[in-house]
């Protein structure tokens, strides 16, 4: 008798589920697009490229592509120059000609109260504007008859003096210099600088508002 009541409460007790072991789970595999869409995704990234490249296009050939233009080139003063009706002489060499009359306004103005000047031949040089008036013509290199020049600026000298280096055109050597002082008329300097040989020389002009160069012929 209790033996069944005891193997009957064995038989009504719950049972409790063995636990199961878990299974490896498969590596995933990757999922690969079809064919199809691959060939759409390239063809729309080339699309794209292809709207850049011809906006570029556009751009460039209606003119409203960002450009850069050139410095434009510093060019220097050009020498003065007489009128027309300045009649050239002999006297100068290199660069330089020797006019008579045609005076640009500036340099007929410069001489206002000389006398004699209308007819006196002269050379203009630059890039400063100013003129030399061959009082001693032709000019030459001799001793017993000094050459005489006048100068005469087309800018302010402001109380300088005009500095002068002489030497033959061509060469460095034998080099003169002179300094003429700011004591005869507002525009003018006299000058009377005697080279050693003849030939063609280059003088170097100096003065507190400009510079110039030019070449004169010395006869023996």
């Amino acid at each position: 008798m209790g033996l069944q009541r005891q193997s009957h409460h064995l038989a009504s007790a719950p049972r409790h589920p063995q636990p199961q072991a878990e299974r490896p789970q498969e590596p995933r595999r990757a999922t690969r697009m079809p064919t199809s869409t691959l060939n759409e995704t390239a063809g729309a990234a080339t699309r794209i490229v292809g709207v850049f490249v011809a906006a570029f296009l556009a751009m460039a050939c209606s003119g409203t592509a960002i450009t850069t233009r050139p410095s434009p080139a510093i060019r220097a003063a050009p020498p003065p120059s007489p009128l027309a009706n300045a009649i050239p002489v002999s006297g100068g060499c290199g660069s330089t000609q020797v006019y008579r009359g045609g005076m640009p306004t500036w340099l007929h103005d410069g001489i206002q109260g000389l006398t004699e000047m209308e007819d006196a031949p002269y050379a203009l040089a630059g890039p400063s504007p100013i003129a030399g008036f061959l009082l001693a013509y032709p000019l030459k290199a001799d001793a017993n008859a000094p050459a005489k020049i006048l100068w005469v600026v087309g800018t302010p000298r402001n109380h300088g003096s005009l500095e002068i280096r002489v030497h033959p055109t061509g060469a460095a050597e034998p080099a003169l210099t002179a300094s003429r002082p700011a004591d005869s008329g507002p525009t003018i300097y006299p000058d009377g600088v005697q080279v050693p040989t003849a030939g063609c020389w280059h003088f170097s002009l100096q003065w507190a508002t400009g510079h110039a160069d030019l070449d004169l012929l010395y006869s023996p």
